[in-house]
């Protein structure tokens, strides 16, 4: 049998652990809002009860960011159900035909979800009818550029965030700035039918030859309420181009997956290329003359990349992560919090059984 301090050490061991674990908050408890859950359709192409469709036309759906990899697509038309593929791009769905719907014809498409986690799924139903031809053809876009220079600020955390709160850091201090240059690419808007569904690429470099092939290296979606849609990029430090001129070629991508011709167009780097004297640099980091400031996060592997840039040629949402072992997010502090609450309690349990052990001696005495 267990001598009574043997027993009494035990109980307090189990009690020491199962407080410390009910009082630290789960990564859910801290931070969940329960929205990662949710299957929300935000816009589609075509609308419900939308006419004119084009025979040659596709199922465009923007969403919440999980749907990607979640929804599914069913399309059932005159002849049944429409074979069909469907493809993320850039964050947003497109579901094809494997061949032309048919002319003035009534179809019926099904977006729905299966989340047996969660039961927050999504049902929606989206009826349209065809027009009699196909889309017609993208035109080649109309593009404007800019260039200027911005500062770009590195920063490191310097203070662990509020009890409570799930940022990733209380305090940041700068310990870098640097004096780059940004393009500009202004696209205009094709003006055909898929509204909201046309994708925006540009590709720059010192001169035509080369921008003449290649993936683009920023994206971007166009808006049919706004005339033009303005792509940004990096191009590196100023003073570091290479050559007296900037080259963007320029081409629109639509739900069918068909490109526009490109174009290409050229400006000259001037000033955006020439550093700043450190005298006309005002106090709060920016340059005179307008320049704005962009801050990266230091996650302590050097200096970050560009944020936004894209050499696959899709916008992306992006989300820093911390390496293995960094202290990020609400995971840590829960983690922290749990090792807290144990030491809390163990140093309890080895006062107590210290106050025991000399009323013990005593006693023998």
């Amino acid at each position: 049998m267990l001598r009574p301090l043997a027993r009494s050490l035990l109980a307090l061991t189990g009690l020491a652990a199962s407080l410390s674990l009910t009082l630290a908050p789960t990564d859910a408890d801290a931070c969940s809002t329960g929205e990662e859950w949710i299957y929300e359709v935000h816009m589609t192409y075509p609308a419900e009860g939308a006419i004119d469709v084009p025979v040659d036309g596709a199922i465009a759906v923007h969403g919440t960011s999980n749907l990607a990899g979640e929804l599914k697509v069913e399309v059932n038309g005159p002849n049944g159900v429409v074979p069909g593929t469907l493809e993320n791009k850039g964050g947003r769905l497109f579901w094809r035909p494997d061949a032309p719907f048919d002319p003035l014809a009534d179809y019926v498409a099904h977006l729905w979800t299966e989340d047996p986690i969660s039961g927050d799924n999504l049902d929606q139903l989206l009826a349209f009818t065809t027009a009699e031809e196909s889309a017609p053809p993208i035109a080649a876009p109309s593009i404007s550029i800019s260039l200027s220079k911005y500062n770009k600020e590195y920063t490191k955390c310097v203070a662990p965030p509020e009890p409570g709160d799930c940022s990733d850091c209380g305090a940041y201090e700068v310990i870098k700035v640097e004096e780059r240059i940004r393009l500009n690419v202004s696209i205009e808007h094709p003006g055909g039918p898929f509204g909201d569904f046309y994708l925006g690429h540009e590709r720059h470099g010192a001169s035509e030859a080369e921008v003449a092939e290649g993936a683009s290296h920023e994206s971007g979606w166009l808006y049919a309420d706004e005339a033009t849609t303005t792509i940004s990029d990096d191009l590196g430090l100023v003073g570091s181009w290479a050559g007296d001129e900037v080259c963007v070629r320029a081409w629109v991508w639509d739900p069918r997956g068909i490109e526009s011709e490109a174009v290409i167009a050229c400006a000259p780097i001037g000033d955006a290329n020439v550093p700043t004297p450190a005298s006309d640099t005002d106090t709060d980091g920016d340059t005179d003359g307008g320049t704005d400031t962009d801050t990266d996060i230091d996650t302590g592997a050097g200096p970050s990349g560009d944020a936004g840039s894209s050499t696959d040629g899709d916008p992306s949402e992006s989300g820093g992560q911390g390496g293995e072992g960094d202290d990020v997010g609400c995971g840590c502090r829960s983690t922290n919090n749990v090792q807290g609450g144990a030491a809390f309690f163990l140093g309890l349990l080895l006062a107590w059984a210290r106050g025991r052990r000399r009323r013990g001696e005593g006693f023998a005495a």
